[in-house]
Order: structure tokens, then sequence, then C-alpha cells
């Protein structure tokens, strides 16, 4: 209805005194308008005593079913930029999918304590279980960083079978036959595995997890980010060795995505895009802002985000893919160095690297993008 003429948005500035609240103002017009004023409010104080904000004029054209980008100043021509690249992620990827949700995770999710020992929030004791159905669990930001994902200290009983792309529950006598000590310890978490959803599981599969989608998504090669961060931390899975979580509290969910062929980017490739910082100022812009200066990193936003494709006709356009495979693969094998070093000399040689690796990959996502000097200057003055 081209009913949306004024904007007033605050990010996570809290506006009531002693509420955390996420708060805008939205003015319509009856008659309807062919634009909208936007304010972005980015110091309370100083919009309260002097007016200023970050203010944009946006037509009504712009103001769709998508999330809304309101972003103003030198910023917003930068991104306008970057969104006229015709693909989006959505068009690459095969699959973007969610975590794994138990329904029980207090019985599904265990601590690993080393030689089959697992301790269960459940039943607040220790128990040995069969190392066959458990798998090493990343919970979001917890686990999951920048080109890298940080030893997980927790594991999820996984009592399913993956055959040709399908999850199959294993039957009760298979569990009891096969791995008896974790048939023994999901029975002793019958009475609450079938009290969820008031009673909803009192049946044969009581031992499911609460939801069935993904289950058959884990072990595969993927792109894996928590739902949660304060900036982008995209990291690649390259083995399929990762189980991780859906939503969760603690900064527990995440997402994984899996690229079509169609394209033959390389997982590498689409993974420095998504960690430059020029992408992840785009994200930014139309995530959701919460307290502490943490983003979301939700489908919504990021099946959005503007790909640089490959035209591997062309012999510079390939080049520029190999060198970003290549710088990608360099930070995966420094981030792997740095997490086993021990001395603090080492810990400061290899950041200083993985920095410099970083900064050659952003400076090829400038390239790649298009982008003037004057406009990376913009970009990177705006992340500060």
């Amino acid at each position: 209805g081209r009913h949306v003429s004024h904007v007033v948005h605050f990010n996570d500035q809290q506006v009531f005194a002693g509420a955390t609240t996420y708060t805008a103002l939205l003015f319509l017009d009856r008659s309807g308008a062919e634009k909208c004023d936007s304010v972005e409010v980015v110091d309370l104080t100083a919009w309260l005593t002097t007016g200023h904000a970050h203010r944009r004029t946006v037509t009504a054209e712009r103001i769709t079913s998508q999330e809304w980008a309101f972003t103003g100043g030198s910023l917003a021509p930068v991104l306008d930029k970057v969104e006229s690249f015709p693909h989006r992620l959505c068009d690459v990827t095969a699959r973007m999918f969610q975590g794994l949700i138990t329904g029980a995770d207090k019985v599904f999710i265990l601590t690993n304590s080393g030689d089959g020992r697992f301790f269960s929030d459940a039943l607040q004791e220790e128990v040995a279980l069969e190392p066959e159905l458990m798998h090493a669990l990343c919970k979001g930001s917890l686990n999951i960083r920048r080109y890298s994902i940080d030893a997980p200290t927790k594991s999820i009983l996984f009592p399913y079978r993956v055959t040709d792309g399908k999850a199959e529950l294993l039957s009760q006598q298979e569990l009891a036959v096969r791995v008896p000590l974790t048939w023994a310890y999901l029975t002793a978490n019958r009475t609450a595995l079938e009290s969820r959803e008031r009673g909803k599981w009192k049946h044969d599969r009581w031992y499911a997890f609460g939801r069935s989608q993904n289950l058959a998504e884990m072990e595969q090669v993927k792109i894996l980010t928590p739902s949660i961060a304060k900036r982008a931390s995209f990291t690649l899975d390259r083995e399929g060795h990762f189980y991780f979580v859906g939503s969760g509290g603690g900064g527990g969910g995440g997402y994984g995505l899996t690229l079509k062929p169609d394209f033959a980017l390389s997982y590498e490739y689409v993974l420095a895009l998504l960690n430059s910082t020029l992408v992840d100022r785009f994200v930014q812009s139309r995530s959701s802002r919460f307290s502490g200066g943490f983003y979301a990193y939700n489908r919504q936003y990021l099946e959005q985000i503007p790909i640089r494709t490959i035209d591997f006709s062309d012999l510079a356009d390939k080049a520029r893919h190999d060198k970003m495979v290549s710088l990608v693969q360099t930070m995966l094998d420094l981030h792997k160095q740095l997490a086993a070093a021990k001395t603090s000399h080492d810990k400061t040689t290899l950041q200083r690297q993985i920095t410099a690796t970083d900064n050659q990959i952003d400076q090829l996502v400038y390239e790649l993008y298009g982008l003037t000097e004057e406009e990376i200057r913009t970009v990177e003055e705006a992340m500060r």
C-alpha cells in the first residue's frame, strides 16, 4: 500500500530505562507515500540533544516483503553497489539448514569425559556409552569461529542410521544388540523422553529426536555459522565430521550450508566472501542487532548476501578464484597451528600471519566487487 512514510530505528540502544527491548518508530501515511525518510540513531544522547543521526530517503519500491535496509551516510552507496550484483547466496547454495533439535538436550547432549565416558545432565552422573552413536557437537558461537572450530567438549547421542541421504531411526532391538550400554542409558531416561510435549511421546519411537528435519545433513562437507555473533564467524567442515544444534540459549544455535555444483564455486572461495569485511558490513546493515554488539546471522539475512560469481572462461577471473582458495587454505592451516601452539611467542607470530592473510583476503574481495580506494576506506572506517 506504500503507506510507510517515516522510520526511526535505534538498533541495540536502550530507550526505556530498566528494560531491555529493541525499539523503532514507524509512521504511516493513510493516503500513501512515494518515499520514506529513515533515521538511524547511532548515539541516543546525541540524537536527543542535537538531532544527530544517519538519515536517508528511500523510494517506496525498496520497501518490500524482504528485510528493509535503511543504512544511511557515506556507506549507503557502497552497499547499494554490492547489492547490484545479480546472484544471492540462496542462488548458489544447495541447502541452507538449521541444526538438530532434540527436544531433550539434557538426555541427548552429554559432556565427553574421554575413554568412552560421558557426563549426563539428565542423570547427573557419568555414564559409559559406546562411541558408535556419539558425535562431536558444535554449539553455535561456543565452538564455531572464523575459519576454525574450537574442539567440542560436548557429544550428541544420535540414534539414527543415515543411508542415501535419508535418516532412519534405529530399532529398539538393534540398539539393544549393537549398543547395549547406550540402550540402557536411553531406557533409564524413558520417562523423561516420553513426557516431552505433555506426553505426546508415549509410543514406540519415544527415543527419537523432537524434530526430524535435517537429520541427514550433518555428515557432509559444509560451511557453518553461529546464528548470533559479533562479526562474521563462518568456518568450513571439510570432513563432514561435526554435528551442530539448532536454536538454543547461550549462543547455541547455528546454520549449515552446502553449495550447488552449477556455479563451480569452491567452498573456500564462498567462505572467504562470507567472512570478508565488505560482505559482513552488508549483512550487519540488514540484520537484527542485539545488546553487546551482537548481530543475527539467520537464514533470512544470509540468503540475500550478494555473491560475486566467477567466469571460469576468463583466465583473470579464474586466477582470482584460485588465489582466494589458496589464501583461505593458508588461513585454515594457520588457525589449526594457532590452536596447537604452546608458547606465547608462537601464538603472537601466528596471529600476525592470520591478520596479514585476512587483509589479503579483504583486498581481493574489494577487487572482486569493484570497489574504489575511497569506497574501501568508507567500509573499513564503518567497521571500526
